[in-house]
């Protein structure tokens, strides 16, 4: 039997027992085949996958690039380690031959098993090794794992450390377990700790105290890079700004490691500030040679500078500063010899800051090509504006990076001899006073300008129109620069290689018609075009093969790019099942233009139990118990079991999210949920099923929500138990599209930016459901960056709810008041730690209108809430910082609720202001805020206070 085609020539232990006999012949030529034989332990379904690989079959010719090709598919499925490929005649068919495809199959790792006494965290342990359930048994890989865990725990003081490694059968043919036995032995200690130098006025014990890694404690590799760090902050603080801190010797003896500590502690440094409150400068960072980096004297020169720029954005556009070195001596009883590296150095800032100038105008000469308005947009220096306070101030590095700018856009713009020269400053001095004005002129010498006499791109031919980029930065006409042709060819290669052409070549070629005008033509040589041959899934050993290719857009036969490869990382990484998506091209054949891409995943930990507990203003105590699996049945599903109980509210839910919809990569979400609610004037139980279905684009969210639910009213007070008892029970069907657009630069805190959010639902008589009625939500956000003063934001919110029929009828309050058609507990609600902060939850209103003023006993008034169908809140906030993660809140809110949306009256709008402190904390902002109502009612308080988590808007 004579190897035709193979990698790596099996051994005999190796060869299938049905191998072929040894009649068979070189490949020498091309025969037709008769029939293909497929030998392998692998299970038949699996042997019937790897033959579909093949790129020959019964009829076809066994040529070489045949059988290369076939080998090539059959090695990259990941499936076999070892294949050979060989012929033989068929008697019954003269001048045909069998292709015998020999398999010898992968040994694949199931499982990865850590035994003994691993002293580190599990996680930390299993994040370095190399080998990984679901990937074929790697050797290489394995080994390199072992080294691994016997190096962290080296590292961590386990200089005995030893691993042991033993590779079991699996639960399947094929399939084996890799177990890690491991051996940690004692942990070493520090021993002695040995100062080297003079170390002044300090002890060394209490340098010892500054070490994690001090004596009797456990030896760790990392703390030891660590400790050198924090000595060295901790004598900076000292006043030794110049010291200098070795890492230490180490010497093990006895079982523990003694360590060496050279310490040079240099001259103290002493700070001495004139003209400003040495505080106030430290805390804005304005002193850079006070941080625990220590003293240098190139820090004075930065120094200068903050200081400068600091003072001139306050407007002293004069400032003077200085800082230089002092050296004294220590006491006037220090002899002459004393050596002046002995002696303390004192640094001296002195700080003159001048009047108070604002910059009146600002004033372009010389741009005859574009407008003063234009050129003034790219200039972050502006003249004074009376509605922004702090605007007008003119800092000389703001204004050099201005006229960098102007010089850039000029040169984009095709003037390439274009001059921005030296502003001419004014200065004008009030009499008597320290305020004065400024005045900046720019002089511009435009020159003449180049511009595209023609573009053109040669050599396209297999790239569509469609695929060409839209908007080139040269095009005829327009202005000529290096940069806008180095853009163009960017942004081509890049169409290119998104449609396959990973090797195009690109060219572009100049031709001057005078000095003014050039012919650009961008010269394209495709070359091959990268097409996806076979796609191989590995790692995935719950997740169904199916579910993978589902979101993975890559079809045989079509053009893959790298920019193809990523979207399908993220997109897998989006799923939330896998802790690790690795997507890879194979090197194909030279020549070639098919190309094999491997999917390897890690699978996370699919199981979950959550809990928590929390306080809220509006809701008190609060808990939180729930369980989610995010891989149910290998299909990707996500179930998600909820209970969240507050002391007026209890939530339980239990919801499935499937990431897809039929054939689109639409994420729907089915939920059942009870929810029981302690409004102010009633209770609400609410029961139900829910169909949610989103679409994620660049910048915006699309959704549709189908609602079921039934409705219980509850323990209803005082007027409100009036209302019928037949509508108290109410079943509501509903359609709930909704769209936001996501302009903001962080959905949880975010600082500048916009959204908006619409909202339609509408309610309809469906199965035993009788509501009808339509609702329309709106809201918009803004936020402005303010830089280092804080961020602005304001909201808008608006709603309208429309009856359709009468089929709930008009239900008595009063005498002179009926009920809203709409089920109450559909209507809208003002008050609360979202909404208007100067009112309770939900009792903002019109008293006789959209909430109840019902008597009580002691002579006063209790405001029942019965909500309207007319919505309309604004909010406007100021959020500051204070002190790092603290900050503070100056708010305003004004809106109200009213029964009909064509009754909305801006003087009956109630207005509230309040104060606020806000702690910014990993997941979110903590709030605890005060509302005052200036204007208060009957039953209203005049104080509100909230503490709770999140934005308000």
């Amino acid at each position: 039997m004579l190897l035709a085609l193979g990698i790596a020539a099996p051994t005999a232990a190796q060869t299938p027992a049905n191998a072929a006999p040894e009649a068979e012949t070189p490949l020498r030529e091309a025969p037709r085949i008769s029939a293909v034989e497929m030998r392998s332990e692998l299970p038949s379904a699996r042997v019937q996958h790897l033959r579909d690989l093949l790129d020959f079959g019964p009829g076809d010719r066994l040529t070489e690039g045949t059988v290369r090709r076939s080998l090539r598919e059959l090695l990259a499925s990941g499936e076999v380690a070892e294949v050979a490929i060989y012929r033989r005649p068929d008697p019954a068919r003269d001048g045909q031959v069998v292709a015998v495809v020999a398999l010898w199959p992968h040994l694949i790792v199931s499982e990865v098993v850590l035994e003994g006494e691993p002293k580190l965290p599990e996680e930390r342990l299993r994040s370095r090794l190399g080998q990984r359930a679901g990937d074929p048994l790697m050797e290489g890989r394995v080994l390199q794992g072992l080294y691994r865990i016997e190096e962290q725990h080296r590292e961590a003081g386990y200089l005995e450390a030893q691993a042991r490694l033993q590779v079991r059968p699996g639960d399947g043919p094929q399939r084996v377990v890799v177990v890690y036995g491991i051996e940690p032995g004692p942990r070493t200690l520090v021993g002695k700790v040995q100062w080297v130098g003079d170390l002044g006025p300090f002890s060394t014990v209490e340098l010892e105290e500054q070490l994690r890694a001090g004596p009797g404690e456990p030896y760790d590799s990392r703390r030891l890079e660590e400790d050198p760090r924090r000595l060295r902050r901790y004598l900076v603080q000292q006043g030794y700004r110049q010291v200098r801190v070795e890492a230490p010797r180490t010497d093990l003896r006895d079982g523990a490691v003694d360590l060496a500590y050279n310490v040079d502690l240099g001259r103290p440094v002493a700070v001495v500030v004139r003209g400003a409150e040495q505080e106030k400068l430290e805390r804005k960072g304005l002193l850079p040679f006070l941080d625990e980096d220590g003293y240098d004297q190139a820090l004075l020169i930065r120094t200068r500078d903050r200081l400068r720029n600091h003072y001139q954005e306050k407007g002293h556009y004069r400032v003077e500063v200085e800082a230089y070195e002092e050296a004294r001596e220590a006491s006037g009883e220090a002899s002459e010899e004393t050596a002046v590296e002995d002696q303390p150095l004192t640094v001296v800032v002195e700080i003159e800051p001048g009047p108070v100038m604002a910059l009146e105008e600002l004033e372009l000469e010389g741009n005859r090509s574009f407008a003063d308005a234009r050129l003034s947009a790219l200039m972050a220096t502006q003249p004074r504006r009376r509605l922004l306070p702090g605007s007008g101030y003119l800092v000389d590095d703001v204004l050099a990076e201005d006229l960098d700018n102007l010089r850039s856009f000029y040169a984009l713009e095709g003037f390439w001899q274009a001059e921005v020269g030296e502003p001419t400053i004014s200065q004008e001095l009030a009499p008597g006073t320290d305020k004065g004005t400024l005045r900046v002129t720019v002089p511009i010498e435009e020159g003449p300008r180049r511009l595209v006499a023609s573009f053109q791109r040669s050599g396209v031919e297999h790239l569509p129109e469609s695929a060409l980029p839209p908007a080139p930065p040269l095009e005829e006409g327009g202005p000529y620069h290096p940069l806008r042709v180095e853009e163009a060819v960017e942004q081509l290669r890049l169409a290119y290689q998104g449609a396959g052409f990973e090797w195009v070549q690109i060219t572009p070629r100049l031709d001057w018609l005078d000095e003014t005008l050039v012919d650009v033509t961008l010269e394209v040589l495709e070359g091959p075009r990268m097409l996806l041959d076979r796609l191989v899934l590995r790692g995935n050993q719950k997740t169904d093969d199916d579910i993978l290719r589902r979101f993975i857009d890559l079809e045989s036969g079509s053009p893959v790019s790298r920019q193809q490869l990523l979207e399908v990382q993220r997109d897998l990484s989006r799923l939330g099942v896998f802790s690790r998506v690795d997507v890879r091209l194979l090197p194909g054949e030279v020549g070639g233009r098919d190309r094999d891409v491997v999917v390897r995943v890690e699978e996370g930990t699919a199981q979950r139990v959550s809990y928590g507990l929390g306080y809220d203003s509006d809701d008190g105590v609060r808990g939180l118990l729930g369980y989610s699996h995010r891989n149910l049945f290998g299909r990707a599903l996500a179930l998600q079991m909820d209970t969240r109980l507050s002391e007026r509210d209890q939530l339980y839910r239990v919801s499935l999210q499937q990431p897809y919809l039929l054939r689109w990569d639409i994420p729907v979400t089915y939920s059942l949920f009870s929810f029981l609610e302690d409004r102010q004037s009633f209770d609400q139980d609410s029961r139900g099923l829910r169909i949610e279905a989103y679409r994620l684009l660049p910048r915006r969210r699309w959704g549709l929500v189908a609602d079921l639910r039934y409705i219980d009213l509850e323990n209803v007070e005082g007027s409100l138990d009036r209302i019928e008892r037949q509508d108290r029970e109410i079943e509501i069907t509903s359609l709930i599209p909704s769209l936001l657009l996501d302009h903001r630069d962080d959905p949880f805190d975010p600082t500048e930016g916009w959204s908006t959010t619409l909202q339609l639902q509408y309610a309809f008589p469906a199965f035993s459901t009788d509501a009808h009625f339509l609702k329309l939500f709106v809201q918009q956000s803004h936020y402005l960056p303010l830089g280092r003063a804080g961020v602005v934001a304001a909201s808008l919110r608006m709603g309208a709810i429309e009856p359709v029929g009468d089929e709930l009828g008009p239900v008595p309050l009063s005498e002179d008041q009926v009920d809203n058609p709409v089920p109450i507990g559909e209507r809208f609600f003002l008050g609360g730690r979202t909404t208007h902060r100067s009112f309770d939850r939900d009792l903002l209103g019109i008293t006789g209108v959209t909430r109840i003023a019902d008597p009580t006993g002691d002579g006063g008034v209790e405001l029942l809430p019965v909500g309207g169908n007319g919505l309309l809140l604004a909010n406007l906030e100021y959020r500051f910082p204070i002190l790092g993660p603290l900050g503070g809140t100056v708010f305003a809110d004004v809106g109200n609720v009213w029964r009909d949306w064509r009754d909305v009256d801006p003087e009956q709008l109630r207005y509230g202001v309040g104060v606020g402190l806000r702690y910014s904390s990993p997941i979110g902002p903590v709030r605890l805020e005060v509302g005052f109502n200036f204007d208060q009612e009957p039953g209203e308080d005049r104080t509100e206070v909230h503490l709770t988590f999140g934005n308000p808007f």
